[in-house]
């Protein structure tokens, strides 16, 4: 009995296709992002990580029913500025895996305080100490 463990030349390579977000999406920090790719081929199942400048989001999930769509709700990461890499990174149950990028745009917050000034030193949670 021969066992051969390798891939099958039947076998579509692995694929990725990012649909969301698009190219030069702006966001603030903080902001949800939506990511959603389709992926095919490979050896099912998957695991899809997303990245921005190689810092971590998240996992994306698959859609029931969408045939290979993966989708998840991500925060933009704080203090990033300008042109930022949005990675996607897929891996099949057989360890291939693949990376495919995009360009978003990290817009500067406004709503960010950069030094805090006029608070007490001391401040008490109480509702008899700081009425509401």
């Amino acid at each position: 009995r021969v066992v051969r463990a390798g891939v099958s030349p039947f076998e579509e390579p692995l694929a990725l296709a990012i649909d969301r977000p698009g190219d030069d999406t702006g966001y603030h920090s903080g902001e949800p992002i939506m990511v959603s790719a389709r992926i095919w081929g490979g050896h099912p199942p998957y695991t899809v990580s997303t990245s921005v400048n190689d810092l971590f989001l998240g996992m994306l999930t698959s859609t029931p029913g969408s045939g290979g769509r993966y989708e998840g709700s991500m925060r933009m990461p704080p203090q990033l500025q300008g042109g930022a890499t949005l990675h996607i990174e897929v891996m099949d149950s057989s360890g291939q895996s693949l990376r495919k990028s995009r360009v978003i745009q990290a817009e500067a917050t406004t709503g960010v305080p950069g030094e805090l000034q006029g608070l007490p030193e001391r401040l008490f949670v109480s509702p008899v100490k700081n009425r509401i």
